[in-house]
C-alpha cells in the first residue's frame, strides 16, 4: 500500500479520535473546575466556622490585658503572675523604652530578646494621633475604631511572636505585651475540635490559660463531614495540630483558609481524597473509548478492504501487462507476414484478385498497427512511472514525423471524408524522441477519427518557439464542455458511455499527456471557437538546418 494512502487512512481514524478526546477532556475539565469551585466554596464555609474559635482566644487575651497596670513596679509583678506573658514593654510618646530594664547577664535568651526590643518598638503600629511610630507598620488585629489597641507580629529565632499594644489611660505611654509562644499555641489548639464529627449544637469546656486561672467556655467549631482531617499549619509550613482522621494517611489538601489577624501567616487546611472521583473521568472517557473502538474497527475494515482492492488491481495490472507483452510477438509476426504477402502479391499478374488481396492485406496491416498502438498505450498506462525509460533523443524532422503519422490515418480519414489542413513550419532536424512524438500524435489523431469525424476537419499546425517545438491539433467536432475539460486527461475517462458512442478505452489523452511529460513537455487543451484543440509543447536539444 502506498505510504500516502496509509497515512491518509491513519489520519482519517486518528483525527476524529483526537477531536473527540480534546472535546471530552475540555468537557471534563470544565465540569471538574465547576465542581471544584462548588466544593471549595463549601469547604471554605466550613473552615470559616473555625474563625470563631480563634476569635474567642484573642478576645480573651484582650480582655485580660486591657487592665495591665501602667506603673513599672506593678507591670513587673503582673508579668510574673501571668503565664501567658513573656514580657511587657512601656514606651513613651517619643518612642523611648521605659520598661523593661537591661538584663543583668550579657548572654541568654533575655539578652537576645532585649536586643530585639528597639526594632519591635520602631515597627509598632501607630496608636490614636501618635506619629512617633513607624507609619509603615500595619496593625494586624485592631480591636477598637480609635486604634487605641492593636496586635503586632514579629519574628524571632523560635518563630512568629505576637505583641499586644494598647494606649495607657493617661495617654502618655504605650504598653506592649509579648505573649509566650508556646502558651498561645496551646490555647489556640485547645479551642479547636478534637473529633472529626461533632453536633453543631454541642460545646466543650476547655481549660484555658487565661489570666486568673478562669475556666473559660470556648465553643467548639463545627467539624467537617469529610473523611479526611483538618490541620493547623504555622508560618513555617509545619502542621502543629490536626483533628479528624487519625490514621497515617496524608491526602493532599483540597481547601485552605488563612486565619484572621494577627495569625494571617497561619492557615487551616482540609485534607481529603480528591472530591472529583475518578469514576467521573471514566464515565466521561467511556464514550470516547467506545467511539475509538468503532473508529478503529471501521479504519481496520477500510484498510483491509483497500488492501484487498489494491491487490486485485495489481493482479489485473500484472495480467494486462503480461497479456500486452505476449501480444507483441504475434503482432510482429502478423506485420512481418503481411509485408511478405504484399511482396509476393507484386509477383501476381494484375487483375481483380490481386487488387482484392491488396486491399485485404492493407486492412491487416492497418489493424495490426492499430492494435500495436493500443498495446503500447496499455503498457504506458500500467507501467510504474519510476521504471519508464527516458526519452531516446535522435535527430529527426518534426514535419516528417507528422506526415508519416497522417499517412497511417489517411485511409480512415479518406473514408470519413475528413479534410486535412496542414500548416507545418518545423521543417528542420532537431534532437527529439521521434517514437514518443509519433505516439502522442497517433492518440490525438485517433480521437479525431473516433469522436470528431462529423466535423470533417483536421487541422495540424507546427512551429518553433525558441527551443520548443509546438504542435497544435484542431478539429471541428462537438468539442468538450467546460465542465469536462478538467477530467479529460484522467485515465479511463469517457464523456459518453452510451451504446451508440464510439468504442474506446478512455486512456488516449492520458497516454498522450504522460508521453509529453516523459519528454519534458506539456499537452494542454486550448479554448477554441469550434470543436476541440490541443497543444503539444516539447523541448528540443540542438538544431541543424
Amino acid at each position: 500500500m502506498p505510504k500516502l494512502l496509509f497515512l491518509a487512512l491513519t489520519l482519517l481514524v486518528a483525527a476524529p479520535l483526537v477531536l473527540l478526546g480534546w472535546l471530552s477532556a475540555s468537557q471534563y475539565r470544565s465540569q471538574a473546575t465547576l465542581a471544584r469551585q462548588r466544593i471549595d466554596e463549601l469547604m471554605q464555609s466550613q473552615l470559616a466556622d473555625l474563625d470563631s474559635s480563634v476569635a474567642v482566644v484573642f478576645d480573651g487575651y484582650e480582655a485580660a490585658l486591657k487592665d495591665t497596670p501602667t506603673l513599672i513596679n506593678a507591670i513587673s509583678q503582673f508579668d510574673r503572675s501571668m503565664p501567658m506573658v513573656r514580657t511587657s514593654m512601656v514606651v513613651d510618646r517619643r518612642g523611648n523604652l521605659l520598661y523593661p530594664p537591661p538584663p543583668i547577664m550579657n548572654s541568654g535568651d533575655e539578652v537576645m530578646r532585649y536586643r530585639a526590643l528597639p526594632a519591635i518598638i520602631e515597627s509598632r503600629p501607630p496608636m490614636g494621633d501618635d506619629d512617633s511610630a513607624n507609619t509603615k507598620a500595619t496593625a494586624n488585629y485592631a480591636t477598637s475604631a480609635a486604634v487605641n489597641s492593636a496586635w503586632q507580629v514579629w519574628f524571632l529565632d523560635e518563630g512568629m511572636q505576637l505583641i499586644y499594644w494598647r494606649r495607657s489611660a493617661n495617654g502618655k505611654s504605650d504598653i506592649g505585651t509579648l505573649l509566650e509562644r508556646s502558651r498561645w499555641i496551646a490555647d489556640l489548639t485547645a479551642a479547636l475540635p478534637d473529633r472529626a464529627k461533632q453536633p453543631a449544637s454541642t460545646s466543650s469546656l476547655r481549660r484555658s490559660t487565661f489570666p486568673n486561672g478562669v475556666i473559660t467556655k470556648i465553643p467548639s467549631s463545627k467539624a467537617t463531614n469529610a473523611q479526611g482531617f483538618v490541620g493547623l499549619v504555622d508560618e513555617r509550613q509545619r502542621m502543629i495540630y490536626r483533628w479528624g482522621d487519625r490514621s497515617d494517611r496524608r491526602p493532599r489538601p483540597i481547601a485552605s483558609r488563612n486565619l484572621p489577624p494577627p495569625l494571617s501567616a497561619w492557615r487551616f487546611e482540609l485534607h481529603d481524597d480528591d472530591p472529583i472521583p475518578a469514576a467521573g473521568l471514566v464515565s466521561t472517557l467511556a464514550p470516547l473509548a467506545g467511539a475509538g473502538v468503532v473508529l478503529l474497527a471501521l479504519g481496520g475494515y477500510v484498510l483491509s478492504s483497500v488492501r484487498r482492492r489494491m491487490k486485485q488491481a495489481q493482479d489485473r495490472v500484472s495480467f494486462a501487462s503480461q497479456v500486452s507483452h505476449e501480444l507483441r510477438t504475434p503482432l510482429t509476426n502478423i506485420r512481418l507476414y503481411a509485408e511478405l504477402a504484399e511482396a509476393d502479391l507484386e509477383k501476381l499478374p494484375a487483375g481483380e484478385v490481386r487488387e482484392s488481396l491488396g486491399k485485404r492485406l492493407g486492412v491487416i496491416d492497418s489493424e495490426s498497427h492499430r492494435l500495436g498502438r493500443l498495446v503500447s498505450g496499455v503498457l504506458e498506462v500500467i507501467r510504474d512511472s519510476k521504471k519508464l525509460r527516458p526519452p531516446r533523443l535522435v535527430t529527426a524532422n518534426p514535419d516528417e514525423i507528422i506526415h508519416q503519422t497522417l499517412t497511417q490515418f489517411s485511409p480512415s480519414f479518406v473514408g470519413s471524408e475528413i479534410e486535412i489542413d496542414s500548416q507545418l513550419q518545423s521543417d528542420r532536424d532537431v534532437l527529439i524522441d521521434s517514437d514518443l512524438v509519433e505516439m502522442i500524435l497517433v492518440n490525438l489523431f485517433s480521437n479525431v477519427e473516433k469522436y470528431a469525424a462529423a466535423g470533417r476537419y483536421l487541422g495540424v499546425r507546427s512551429r518553433f518557439d525558441e527551443d520548443d517545438l509546438i504542435i497544435d491539433v484542431i478539429d471541428h467536432g462537438p468539442g468538450i464542455a467546460p465542465r469536462h475539460r478538467r477530467i479529460i486527461f484522467d485515465a479511463f475517462t469517457r464523456l459518453n458511455d452510451s451504446t451508440t458512442a464510439p468504442s474506446g478505452t478512455g486512456i488516449g489523452l492520458t497516454i498522450a499527456r504522460r508521453l509529453a511529460h516523459r519528454h519534458g513537455g506539456t499537452l494542454n487543451y486550448l479554448n477554441h471557437d469550434q470543436g476541440a484543440a490541443f497543444r503539444l509543447r516539447i523541448p528540443t536539444s540542438g538544431t541543424s538546418q
